[in-house]
């Protein structure tokens, strides 16, 4: 989304850092695939039209970034503690790590 700030009679245009990502190596446009904190997928084509996918945040989405993943492996522990099975295999990481995190063997009831 992009925002226009006037400063001193000049016109600065304020944008995503995906954006920013893909005219620091093309001014032509491209993509760009970001995954850290959060994640975003975009495209920007040489003639400006843009396609997006992601950057909604941790509230909402951002599928592979840092808030999900942590989120997601707390979950699982969670669900592992309390007896239930996570969505998917029922043995993995989520139920392996619980003597880790907890310091004690687990018990499902």
């Amino acid at each position: 989304m992009a925002k226009t700030v006037w400063v001193n009679g000049c016109a600065i245009v304020v944008l995503e850092d995906s954006v920013g990502s893909i005219f620091t190596t093309s001014p032509d446009g491209g993509a760009v695939l970001i995954a850290g904190t959060g994640s975003i997928g975009e495209l920007v084509s040489s003639s400006g039209i843009r396609v997006r996918t992601g950057g909604w945040g941790h509230m909402l989405g951002d599928e592979a970034g840092a808030y999900w993943i942590a989120s997601t492996a707390a979950r699982r522990i969670a669900w592992a503690l309390d007896g239930f099975a996570a969505p998917g295999p029922t043995e993995g990481p989520e139920t392996a790590c619980v003597p880790v995190l907890t310091g004690a063997e687990h018990t499902v009831w």
